[in-house]
């Protein structure tokens, strides 16, 4: 197994101190998710995704500030397309997704903490963005 990541560090704790069972899944040929975890309720697939930060935070964190333009969903549910593409052979295990937010630059965390996944990020990238339709008949006005 490689060095694991902040995030799978995090996690591969979390199971120890829950004392789950976890199994490193092999990497193989199709993309497949992080690890197999047993708890006493059943076993789970779990993938690990971390977010760090891009070029325009560092730049706010480097500037102590500036602006930032946020699409609601979208880190969120960038992170959530790209576990969904992996592929485990037993479907009937339940899968899940651990989002790890890791944007710190040099030790500050030049948002706060949870920016991009807060419920409204995570229902919004789970479901796409909040649309409303309005039908307008001038007949029954």
């Amino acid at each position: 197994m490689n060095r694991p990541t902040n995030s799978e560090g995090l996690f591969l704790k979390y199971c120890a101190d829950q004392s789950y069972q976890i199994e490193k899944i092999p990497e193989g040929a199709d993309r497949t998710p992080d690890f197999k975890v047993c708890t006493p309720y059943g076993q789970i697939i779990a993938e690990v995704k971390e977010t760090c930060p891009n070029e325009e935070e560092i730049k706010i964190a480097s500037e102590n500030g500036g602006t930032i333009v946020k699409s609601i969903g979208k880190r969120a549910g960038e992170k959530i397309k790209q576990a969904m593409k992996k592929k485990y052979a037993d479907q009937q295990i339940p899968r899940v997704i651990v989002l790890y937010d890791n944007i710190v630059v040099n030790g500050v965390h030049p948002l706060r903490p949870s920016f991009y996944f807060d419920p409204t990020d995570i229902a919004f990238g789970m479901y796409g963005e909040l649309k409303t339709i309005i039908l307008y008949d001038k007949a029954a006005a």
